[in-house]
């Protein structure tokens, strides 16, 4: 996850269409990789680092409507997270790590 965050990270920055449509494009990839992987121990989905940084740029760009399309995705795909992980081990959970204040305040800057 780390390597595809920094990626995001990268094209986010870029502040132009092209960069944050790339950056969408890395995140539809770790949402299937998640599906690929869901059975298994390793998550490899996307995570509130991944998230996060779309939101701004679409908020950024004066898409809005994108951007609150993606965050209640983003809180959607947190609470089944947390119920899949909670069923199995609530050791593994990193759901509710992920919506903490400081991640909340990174979106609500944008």
């Amino acid at each position: 996850s780390a390597v595809f965050n920094m990626t995001i990270n990268a094209y986010c920055r870029k502040n132009n269409g092209p960069g944050v449509e790339r950056a969408m494009e890395i995140l539809e990839q770790m949402k299937s990789l998640a599906k690929e992987t869901k059975k298994s121990n390793i998550f490899f989905g996307p995570t509130a680092s991944s998230y996060a940084p779309v939101i701004h740029s679409l908020t950024r760009m004066g898409k809005t409507e994108e951007a609150d399309t993606l965050l209640r995705e983003w809180f959607d795909l947190d609470d089944a997270r947390a119920f899949d992980f909670d069923r199995k081990d609530s050791s593994h959970s990193t759901s509710k790590k992920d919506l903490n204040t400081r991640t909340i305040n990174r979106v609500l800057k944008s």
